[in-house]
């Protein structure tokens, strides 16, 4: 949990000493392509590993699913203390009030899929150093056709991610 930056502005939505994450999620069919909301996102200055995970969603209202409540009390359940109080301010901060829980328990939601990338060499994307002075907030989509080459596996992540790659 000490990991998420993503309220916080940073550049990635998570930040671990050998390696960045930006995650993004998706509630249609499998994703053909993702949006890229800046060109520092998928800029890999000043991390060893730079990854990028896609979580399809299935939504449902009452579905069979974990509403945003319950996966909440869970992260809070799982958390010492000293880490729920930063949790709550990072939540409280990307707009999750507790005074607001009753619009948060319909909606399900169920992860239909993950997919991993390593983003890195001629990953498709843009970058800071790729712009020319005075172009900047730059929005873009990448094709998730053609990423296989760049593909990493759930199990690579947790290497990653423990500093053993």
């Amino acid at each position: 949990m000490s990991a998420w930056r993503g309220p916080t502005g940073a550049n990635q939505d998570f930040e671990l000493a050998t390696c960045a994450i930006e995650v993004k999620t998706g509630t249609g069919r499998s994703p053909r392509s993702i949006v890229i909301a800046s060109e520092r996102q998928l800029d890999d200055t000043g991390t060893d590993h730079l990854l990028l995970a896609h979580l399809s969603l299935d939504e449902r209202r009452g579905g069979s699913g974990e509403s945003l409540n319950a996966i909440v009390g869970s992260l809070r359940e799982r958390s010492p203390s000293a880490v729920r109080a930063e949790l709550d301010d990072l939540l409280i901060s990307a707009g999750y009030l507790s005074e607001h829980r009753h619009l948060y328990n319909e909606l399900r939601y169920t992860v239909r899929g993950a997919d991993f990338w390593h983003v890195t060499g001629d990953f498709p994307r843009i970058t800071e150093a790729d712009l020319r002075p005075g172009v900047g907030g730059c929005r873009y989509r990448i094709s998730t056709v053609g990423l296989d080459q760049y593909g990493v596996s759930a199990e690579q992540v947790a290497s990653i991610v423990k500093g053993e790659a």
